[in-house]
């Protein structure tokens, strides 16, 4: 799956698609009229990967802990979703820091939590007033896929070599952290 990670430059594209008909009264909150989010995409250590239909963003919360919010239009939506959010999932869990992605998912949103069970994420706290939609305050339920859940469901078993392939200069540390964290799963012997 072709996606790329969006940059200065790329603000329009985002926008245009955050604020989408299909997209925008789902997201957003309290903010009126158009989004812009256009500064989320000058700051390096948020990652905007996106492709045809749509994309994650996922903006750091602290070292190795990234919250990630999904936008995809209505044709993307399905298996082409799930594709893009593993290859997704692959980018930052072997090119950045990340050890744990988290969503907040409002509890009138019910396509989403559908997502993320269809993503392997695991319902983690249920929070009140973590969301405002239309002048409402909602419960959010908290997600969370760790980089060891990732690893036990990659079905095709190619973390380690996709990995480990350098990506970044990464290639020695990143083989090594990869082999001690699938020993750590049970999958390889250290």
């Amino acid at each position: 799956m072709m996606i790329r990670r969006l940059g200065p430059g790329d603000e329009k594209e985002l926008n245009l698609l955050a604020n989408d008909p299909s997209i925008r009264p789902w997201i957003g909150g309290f903010a009126k009229g158009d989004l812009d989010w256009s500064s989320l995409l000058h700051n390096p250590n948020v990652y905007a990967l996106y492709g045809h239909y749509g994309g994650i963003i996922s903006t750091p919360v602290m070292p190795g802990l990234y919250e990630c919010h999904m936008q995809v239009l209505p044709a993307g939506r399905g298996k082409w979703a799930v594709e893009m959010a593993s290859e997704v999932f692959r980018r930052l869990f072997c090119d950045t820091d990340a050890m744990e992605l988290v969503a907040r998912i409002p509890e009138y949103n019910k396509a989403a939590r559908g997502m993320m069970r269809l993503i392997g994420a695991h319902r983690e706290h249920d929070q009140d007033g973590g969301w405002i939609k239309d002048g409402r305050i909602y419960k959010v339920s908290w997600y969370s896929l760790t980089i060891f859940d990732w690893i036990r469901q990659d079905p095709y078993y190619h973390q380690i070599h996709l990995c480990a392939g350098g990506h970044k200069g990464k290639k020695h540390v990143f083989g090594k952290r990869m082999a001690l964290m699938r020993a750590h799963v049970g999958e390889i012997d250290a």
